[in-house]
């Protein structure tokens, strides 16, 4: 025992004199009321070192700690591996005190900590039953909380920070029959993460410790979108707590993860990924085949206003799709010449469209066939639910930013940014995407979304997407009208027919007339052949 503690010592003499590590290293603690032990992650850059991990009530100044008290507590040599990590979890004994702890971790000059609460199950059962189950309202668990703060592991202070969210949400969950200690335990880890949220802390990081509470790794959560996140995150501060914290998150989380999806295809790809999680019933779409499935998220629309509007408009756009049609229209919206949703959507959708063909009752002899069937079946662009795609039909500068951000995997941003774009508009995030990508600047604060985009422009701006993406175009070539293109797109238009992407007609590239959606698909089509992603 003495030697090893005289080791101990040595570690902490070394460190204190150490400078702080550069390289941000972490560790992280976080008790499993399952097994009843802390399950602990530490990244460092001391690779294959000897390390001690030393487990101490949270107000216990570790270097005050004698050789004598150190028999009290949890003591684990170890190595970290070929990274510098070190993953494990360290069993809490039974006689441990409800409370808050702190894990050690002395690796080489790293000196690290992570704190956690633990909950002693004898303690937490007596209180359970004598005051937590017999609560008529959640005040009243709230003060239980407060009165009773080391048995549920906070120190006063927090206690009084989160006490009022976790009393509200732990009364909303509570079974009808009255907690057990293990299912207590489960929606108490649930309610933290909530009342964490609510009160401003960073949600990677919160998540980082508990979305395996809710049914996610935190892989997961890490994997989503920022403006996924974000969304996140506002719903939970928004969200009501008269209900339990399990329904605030798949709330929460299912509108944050639906509402930002790149397309339909992505909705799709997200929904059937988090159903189980966020209690989503997918059963109307069984026995469909893929392409049916694919009509009916096509259909659905995007904002979701919760979990049951999802389960709604699916199981319409489903029942839609069986009787021979091809959507419901749910979610759409007008939007300058063609609607979509108002968070969502594929590049050219309008009320009426239809998942992706390979082959559009209008375009067998038409010039663009190719490039529209390919683009087509690859989820970027739609057709009309009679089959057609209207290649001749033009768009709006909104729905050709709206495809730009789609491609470059961005999700949509919900910022003020042109006077003429408001919160209401179904292209509102794209736009804002697109102006924070350098893609589009407007002209005195506005940028008419509802206006047919002229071919110079739309060559401004998929100019500019090249270049973000690091696309090299070729040299600058000219038309017999070069004279008549603004001076703001001359370049553009050369580079991109220097690269291929455009061609003209005729030697002429008429710069004012309007984009179709053939031509739409055809500049897309070019760009993305530069990028062997056709």
């Amino acid at each position: 025992m003495k030697n090893r503690n005289l080791k101990i010592a040595a570690l902490l003499v070394g460190s204190a004199f150490a400078l702080t590590n550069a390289s941000a290293a972490s560790l992280s603690a976080m008790y499993d009321a399952q097994s009843q032990s802390v399950n602990i992650n530490a990244d460092t850059d001391s690779v294959k070192t000897l390390a001690s991990v030393i487990v101490l009530p949270s107000a216990t100044d570790i270097s005050s700690v004698t050789d004598e008290q150190m028999t009290e507590y949890t003591y684990k040599p170890v190595r970290t591996d070929a990274n510098g990590d070190w993953t494990d979890s360290i069993k809490i004994p039974s006689s441990y005190a409800s409370g808050s702890y702190s894990v050690h971790f002395i690796c080489g000059d790293d000196k690290l900590s992570a704190q956690f609460s633990y909950i002693n199950k004898t303690e937490l059962a007596q209180i359970i039953a004598e005051k937590i189950n017999p609560a008529s309202n959640g005040a009243e668990i709230a003060a239980i909380i407060k009165d009773n703060a080391q048995s549920f592991g906070l120190d006063s202070d927090t206690a009084a920070k989160y006490a009022d969210t976790l009393g509200a949400l732990i009364y909303a969950g509570k079974p009808s029959g009255g907690y057990s200690v293990d299912s207590f335990e489960t929606e108490y880890a649930k309610a933290t993460a909530i009342a964490k949220i609510k009160s401003g802390e960073d949600v990677g990081e919160v998540m980082k410790l508990y979305a395996p509470s809710f049914g996610i790794t935190a892989a997961d959560f890490d994997g989503i979108s920022a403006d996924a996140k974000a969304l996140f995150a506002a719903n939970v501060k928004s969200a009501d707590t008269a209900r339990s914290a399990d329904t605030v998150f798949k709330e929460s989380f299912f509108t944050a993860v639906a509402n930002t999806s790149l397309s339909y295809v992505d909705l799709k790809n997200n929904v059937y990924k988090y159903a189980s999680v966020c209690g989503v019933n997918l059963s109307c779409l069984n026995g469909f085949s893929d392409e049916n499935i694919s009509k009916a998220f096509a259909a659905v629309g995007m904002n979701f206003a919760s979990v049951s509007d999802f389960n709604t408009r699916i199981a319409a756009a489903a029942a839609s799709v069986a009787n021979g049609g091809g959507t419901t229209g749910g979610g759409a919206s007008g939007g300058g010449g063609g609607g979509s949703s108002s968070k969502g959507g594929s590049p050219f959708q309008t009320d009426g469209t239809v998942a992706p063909s390979a082959a559009y009752a209008d375009i067998a002899t038409h010039w663009a066939k190719e490039y529209i069937t390919a683009l087509s079946g690859k989820g970027i662009i739609n057709g009309y639910e009679d089959g057609t795609f209207r290649p001749d039909n033009q768009i709006t500068r909104a729905e050709f930013a709206k495809l730009l951000v789609t491609l470059s995997g961005r999700a949509p941003v919900y910022k003020d940014v042109f006077a003429d774009v408001a919160a209401d508009n179904w292209s509102y995030g794209y736009v804002a995407a697109a102006s924070d990508m350098g893609l589009i600047t407007g002209y005195n604060g506005n940028f008419e979304p509802n206006g047919l985009i002229t071919k110079q422009d739309a060559a401004v701006m998929l100019y500019r997407y090249a270049q973000s993406k690091g696309v090299a175009l070729g040299g600058d070539v000219g038309f017999d009208d070069s004279a008549l293109i603004a001076d703001y797109a001359a370049s553009a238009v050369g580079a991109l027919a220097g690269g291929g992407v455009i061609s003209g007609s005729d030697g002429r590239f008429y710069p004012t007339n309007n984009t179709t959606r053939a031509e739409a698909a055809t500049l897309i089509y070019k760009l993305l052949s530069l990028t062997k992603e056709v």
